[in-house]
């Protein structure tokens, strides 16, 4: 974190800093950009100056020529030579110590060593005056190239524009001076030829041109300058004199006369064309000037921009510095609390809650104290999130600790459901060793045995366990009703009615008959002992069947409604409503599982009617000569055997299922008959009563086989399981076929029996609820 902080400081003063000395070195290279353009721009103010004296040199030589190189004319010529060569010191000077050096101030120099070359020939020998003002017009030509270079080195626009005007004008006074220089050469030579005439219209034409280039380039005040400058009496005489010489060249004459009887023609001319050039020199200080000064003033501004730049940067690097270093104490220091806190949270606080969850239950955790650092910036939203973390810490443990408890609730109430069971088959079992053998114990052996694989079914469906046992073919939906029915002890009280010709899926038939059986427990829990429970099927749009079993019992308030019908909608996880209501989970999974749907509602006259839909998916046709589920007597017939499929004619089942005819038993009552007694003596004795050891040694061969016990392979828990009525002593219970000669004995208990049974049922169930309620269980 330290380094982190310490790249924040130095790279936003690593950046100002580089800005800051970017910013300072362009000003210091602006700066002296502007000045090498000052250094250039006094290198051609003297080479304009150069320029100037160099074509009155040019003047002086024309006239010294056409004077016919009079003596009266050559000190007029060597004094011009004597400042031009002042001047040209100058230029060589300044050129030297130009940095970086510049070709065309090289050239300049190198043609100015040819000056020399140029006197002689004008001085000794026969040039004419054209040519000889032909080779200083082209040192001229190379002098005026230095102005170009001045305007392309030049950084900003308006000194551009200015030496560029500046040039113009300069070309524009050279081309004035030449003329000038021909004109006197032809009013001293007192004749007019062609090539002068050419060399007079050439030079004003391209003074025209330059100045209207300088009217161009100038800016509006520079253009005024001109008006103001270029101007005067001497300029329109000039002008005037100019157009005479035309219109009388133009006339055929070729000798001039300007001043009609003035001898002076050539003084006059003169006179008023220097003024001219004079006043376009004027204008060239003027301009050279004002470059001079703006560009001084650019320099002056580079040099304090880069000032500023620099004290700015020093400042900002300082203020930056500062800044980083208050923001970096302002996050260290919360930084470290919430370190510290978070640490003291992890190690301390929060296994210590977690303990007492452990210890004490779900509602034992203290509540959760925020981290002692507060602000709206991120390091205290980071705080608000940790607490927010701390306390979904601190809830799941508390729903852990739920959790824990429901499981531990769930374990309770089906180890307690399974004990109930275990007890009531220990005291059957118990009768049975000591002989009180009454008709339908095995059937009540069957039936708890059948709950309590139902209850080790339901563990397996909470787990998410797919069904162990699966039928290979389609299920009857009314053998589905038998086997729903099989699976309850109270099934007399169950009327079923279930539509014939439709059969389930194999894979989904024990699915639906444990999904009914549970519906059905409930129902028959819930309602009151004499009351009956219907089950009853019907079809519906869409090709699906509508299950719906209804109770009057003493149903639910809405809410509960509510939350059941949630529960089985959305086949929840667990929560700790799962030991009170496990069938609701259970019938939520199974019903998931093959997509049906199942809902509870209340009945107007009281109860409840939970309606299972059977999705078309889950139908199909019967398979003719398939599985049929058989029906566990629970009573004898009337006329033995039993016919092979008991199962006949369940497509309506109004009546409750074992409700056959019965006829009672002859000579005792029904209570005392024992069907292995009743079996082992129809093997014993023949119908005349004699005994015959033969039957005596058939029935205990055939008992001999309940030695060796016939299993099917273990539940996928484990548990070993049972197969129906394999393991039965013959006679000992009814089967298929009743042995020959036993009378069947019906299996109806007196009244009084059955109501001292229930009467004993009820306060088992009160004196439970009441241990439940008082905290004794």
């Amino acid at each position: 974190m330290r380094w982190r902080l310490i790249a924040i400081i130095i790279v936003p003063a690593v950046a100002a800093l580089v800005m800051g000395g970017l910013q300072v070195a362009g000003s210091m290279r602006q700066a002296d950009q502007y000045q090498l353009v000052m250094d250039r721009a006094q290198l051609g103010e003297t080479i304009y100056e150069l320029i100037h004296n160099l074509s009155a040199e040019r003047d002086q030589a024309v006239r010294y020529i056409s004077a016919s190189r009079a003596e009266t004319r050559l000190a007029s010529l060597q004094r011009a030579f004597g400042r031009v060569d002042t001047i040209v010191a100058t230029v060589t000077t300044q050129a030297a110590r130009l940095d970086p050096p510049s070709e065309p101030a090289g050239r300049i120099v190198a043609r100015l060593e040819q000056l020399p070359l140029v006197r002689d020939l004008v001085l000794t020998s026969e040039l004419p005056a054209l040519s000889a003002m032909a080779r200083y017009d082209d040192l001229v030509t190379v002098l005026q190239e230095f102005n170009q270079e001045i305007a392309r080195d030049s950084p900003e626009g308006q000194i551009k524009n200015t030496t560029l005007a500046l040039a113009a004008l300069s070309r524009a006074k050279d081309q004035a001076a030449r003329l000038r220089s021909v004109m006197t050469g032809v009013l001293l030579a007192g004749e007019l030829r062609p090539a002068q005439l050419n060399v007079l219209i050439g030079a004003q034409a391209r003074v025209e041109g330059e100045v209207a280039t300088y009217r161009q380039l100038a800016t509006v005040e520079q253009r005024q300058l001109y008006h103001d400058t270029v101007t005067g009496q001497k300029i329109d005489q000039a002008e005037l004199y100019r157009m005479v010489a035309l219109t009388q060249a133009e006339n055929g004459r070729t000798i001039l006369d300007l001043v009609p009887g003035s001898s002076r023609d050539a003084e006059l001319w003169s006179e008023a064309a220097c003024a001219k050039v004079d006043a376009m020199r004027l204008l060239e200080q003027r301009l050279m000037q004002s470059i001079h000064v703006h560009t001084l003033a650019l320099r002056s501004q580079a040099h304090r921009d880069g000032g500023i730049a620099a004290l700015a940067t020093g400042a900002m690097i300082l203020l930056v510095l500062l800044v980083a270093l208050a923001m970096a104490r302002s996050l260290v220091r919360p930084l470290r609390r919430l370190r510290s806190e978070a640490l003291q949270i992890a190690n301390e606080r929060l296994p210590e809650t977690v303990r007492m969850l452990r210890e004490h239950g779900e509602h034992a955790a203290p509540p959760v104290e925020p981290i002692g650092v507060h602000g709206d910036d991120e390091v205290g939203d980071l705080a608000r999130a940790f607490d927010e973390v701390h306390r979904e810490a601190v809830r799941l443990a508390q729903e852990e600790a739920g959790v824990r408890a429901n499981v531990n609730a769930m374990f309770v109430n089906l180890s307690r459901r399974s004990q109930a069971l275990v007890e009531r088959q220990i005291t059957l079992i118990d009768s049975l060793e000591q002989g009180e053998w009454q008709p339908d114990t095995l059937t009540k052996l069957d039936l708890l045995a059948t709950r309590m694989r139902r209850n080790g079914d339901n563990l397996l469906v909470l787990a998410g366990q797919d069904p162990v046992r699966r039928w290979t073919q389609p299920v009857r939906l009314s053998d589905i009703a038998v086997a729903v029915l099989e699976e309850l002890e109270d099934s007399e009280r169950v009327s079923a009615h279930m539509p014939d010709g439709v059969a389930v899926s194999g894979e989904a038939a024990n699915d639906l008959v444990h999904l009914l059986a549970e519906l059905a427990e409930n129902a028959l829990a819930y309602s009151p002992l004499a009351s009956p429970v219907t089950m009853a099927g019907s079809r519906f749009d869409g090709g699906g069947i509508m299950v719906a079993l209804s109770d009057v019992g003493i149903g639910m308030t809405p809410d509960e409604v509510l939350q059941a019908n949630q529960r089985l909608a959305h086949a929840a996880a667990m929560d700790v409503t799962a030991s009170r209501r496990m069938g609701h989970f259970v019938v939520a999974r199974l019903a998931r599982r093959h997509r049906i749907r199942v809902q509870v509602r209340a009945n107007e006259e009281g109860g409840l009617t939970a309606l299972v839909l059977l999705p078309s998916a889950l139908l199909t046709s019967p398979v003719e000569g398939g599985l049929r589920v058989r029906l566990r007597p629970r009573v004898r017939p009337v006329t033995p055997p039993w016919p092979p499929d008991t199962t006949a004619g369940l497509a309506d089942l109004s009546l409750p299922l074992g409700a056959h005819p019965l006829v009672p038993e002859p000579g005792g009552s029904e209570d005392d008959f024992l069907p292995i007694f009743a079996s082992v003596q129809s093997a014993w004795f023949g119908a005349d009563g004699e005994w015959g050891s033969a039957k005596t040694d058939e029935g205990w061969n055939a008992a001999a086989v309940v030695g060796n016990p016939v299993k099917d392979p273990p539940t996928a828990a484990g548990l070993p399981k049972r197969v129906p009525k394999a393991n039965l002593v013959p006679g000992s219970a009814p089967s298929g076929a009743m042995p020959r000669g036993v009378t069947p004995t019906p299996t109806h208990a007196p009244a009084s029996l059955v109501r001292s049974r229930l009467n004993s049922f009820q306060e088992g169930v009160r004196a439970a609820k009441a241990d439940i309620s008082e905290g004794r269980l």
